[in-house]
């Protein structure tokens, strides 16, 4: 992509209506980008015909003045033109152009067809209740208007992208795909179950737990002294951490957040990859926080749910080995940024159920938490001569359950 004044002759015609920079023009095989001031008049059908003089099918798309597009005039009536020699811009990819060429986040822009009626009055009590030893003073606060011009989510009255998504009783009036959709899979292919799960991003991560809780993630059941506890078979922590990111982090202009639950593993999507300083193996240590939409961040920050410092991915990480299962895993894949969590198959009864004996089994349990084992630890804590503590790592080689590291004599461990 570069900039350019490219078809002078074209550029000069819209000059002479003395029209400003503030309107777009796609063209199949190139975007070219031609700015006027809107309030002026939009682009006569025979102008139009002119522009686009032996172009195909074009297509004319309007930004209003409202919008910061991250272009600029270079002199009051100078056009800037993009030409794009590749496949046709769609508009969400367009829209995502423009947002990366502006000097704000999507979620700053003012949603212009909102009103204080579309807010949802229970979500800003519940918020302020949560809030408050962050923000002392927003309990006394009874103005909404006021109240959502504190957390910057107004702008000259109106309400910005980031308060509707927080606030909003139903946000995805304004944004079809601000919801998360979740799925129990068999396979790829063979769906049991599914459920969308909409309204603010508040009562989204909540509603999603809930859900998983009761219907999607099996909990086991334990007690602590008198009192029973249901713990799920992932950590709840985790979940909500990440459910959490998916929302502060996605790209709104684009698909939905996707939830989708297999027998062996669990696979949260957003859309979005991550900024270009961060990198999939800075995840699991300390990283700087770049949240793609700020407000949504700096509000869940205010709440208390979330903290300020890049460190959800060690969290997630970390509530998954304390909990003793696998570490997540973190991808960049088909647009977006996935985390996926895997079930403990190293259970006591997945063991026996796969003809593990009791002394391979106390071996297995040693490795979870110690990290390795060699054959001499492997007869101390089996109570077994040499050679049986072989044949036993030898089977748990074969079953793939150990990897065996080295062949013969001290350095071999598994």
């Amino acid at each position: 992509v570069y900039m350019t004044t490219a078809y002078p002759g074209v550029v000069k015609g819209w000059h002479y209506h003395k029209k400003q920079i503030d309107n777009m023009v796609v063209v199949k095989g190139m975007m070219k980008v031609v700015l006027y001031d809107s309030r002026k008049g939009s682009p006569t059908y025979k102008e139009v015909n002119e522009f686009f003089m032996g172009v195909h099918n074009p297509i004319l798309l309007q930004i209003p003045t409202y919008v910061y597009h991250g272009f600029k005039c270079i002199t009051e009536y100078e056009a800037i033109c993009i030409n794009i020699p590749s496949e046709p811009y769609d508009y969400k990819e367009l829209t995502r152009f423009l947002i990366s060429k502006s000097d704000r986040d999507w979620d700053e822009y003012v949603e212009e067809k909102s009103s204080i009626e579309d807010i949802n009055i229970e979500t800003i009590k519940r918020f302020k209740e949560i809030a408050v030893k962050r923000l002392p003073f927003i309990k006394e606060d009874k103005d909404n208007l006021k109240f959502l011009e504190k957390l910057n989510l107004l702008e000259d009255g109106k309400i910005k992208r980031a308060g509707i998504l927080l606030f909003g009783k139903n946000p995805k009036k304004f944004y079809t795909s601000a919801y998360i959709k979740i799925g129990k899979f068999l396979t790829n292919t063979d769906i049991l179950s599914t459920d969308d799960v909409e309204g603010n991003l508040f009562e989204q991560v909540e509603k999603a737990i809930e859900l998983l809780r009761v219907k999607y993630i099996i909990s086991e059941i334990k007690f602590e002294g008198i009192y029973r506890k249901e713990v799920l078979e992932y950590p709840e922590e985790a979940l909500r951490e990440a459910i959490i990111n998916a929302i502060i982090h996605r790209n709104y202009v684009g698909a939905h957040t996707q939830l989708k639950i297999y027998p062996d593993k669990l696979i949260l999507w957003n859309e979005g990859i991550l900024p270009k300083e961060i990198k999939i193996r800075d995840l699991k240590k300390n990283h700087p926080s770049r949240p793609r939409n700020e407000l949504l961040a700096d509000v869940f920050f205010k709440a208390g749910l979330i903290e300020a410092w890049g460190r959800g991915t060690i969290k997630i990480t970390d509530e998954c080995k304390n909990t003793g299962l696998p570490e997540p895993e973190f991808r960049e894949e088909f647009g977006g940024f996935s985390v996926y969590f895997y079930k403990d198959i190293y259970t006591e009864e997945n063991l026996r159920k796969i003809g593990l004996n009791e002394r391979q089994i106390r071996a297995v349990m040693y490795v979870k938490e110690k990290g390795e084992i060699t054959n001499k630890e492997y007869q101390e804590i089996a109570n077994t001569t040499k050679k049986t503590a072989s044949r036993d790592l030898g089977n748990l080689v074969g079953k793939e359950v150990f990897n065996q590291v080295g062949t013969t004599g001290k350095g071999t461990y598994y």
